[in-house]
């Protein structure tokens, strides 16, 4: 009789070990998970400085070229930054996919974009019947960054087009910059 509580004790010690356990790994997942995200964010907020950088390192200026290259180093040791962040967390689990209408999911891009860019004309041309198996947010994400680094890169119209080809959708974005402005002497 003895033995059995012991037993009993036993187990339950080892099943609330394991629950916590399990927790701590489920904590541990959402965790490198969110810290993707942020990494996959970053990038983007860091695309439109390391375009500057890019411009003020190719001035004929040494000090601006100076400014491009201390821009650069910084935006490098972000991006090494997370990409170490990413490593150490490990392995992600995957994000739920879902059915995405994709020309509700542009317009609603397009309305937050142009807020930010009101010079920028986007025109979206696709069925209205397409829609892809995906992350909805990570695809939201992916579309406004390339929306917004075209408007923050210079481009006064972007055109994003899908068509469905075979089992693929193919999903287009193409911009032209503004014209390039003269100085009258």
């Amino acid at each position: 009789r003895d033995e059995i509580v012991v037993a009993q004790r036993e187990l339950a010690a080892m099943q609330r070990e394991l629950r916590a356990a399990l927790w701590r790994n489920a904590r541990l997942a959402a965790l490198g998970a969110a810290v993707a995200k942020v990494s996959h964010d970053l990038r983007g907020i860091l695309a439109p400085a390391l375009l500057t950088a890019e411009r003020l390192q190719g001035s004929t200026d040494p000090a601006l070229r100076r400014a491009g290259d201390s821009i650069a180093r910084v935006v490098a040791r972000a991006t090494e930054l997370m990409r170490d962040t990413l490593d150490f967390a490990g392995e992600v689990p995957a994000t739920p996919r879902e059915h995405v209408p994709l020309r509700d999911l542009v317009h609603e891009v397009a309305d937050e974009v142009r807020l930010r860019h009101p010079l920028v004309q986007l025109t979206i041309a696709m069925d209205g019947e397409l829609a892809v198996l995906a992350d909805r947010a990570g695809l939201r994400r992916a579309l406004a960054n390339l929306i917004r680094n075209a408007a923050e890169a210079g481009a006064r119209d972007v055109a994003v087009t899908a068509t469905a080809e075979a089992d693929l959708i193919v999903l287009t974005l193409r911009d032209k910059p503004f014209p390039a402005f003269t100085e009258e002497g």
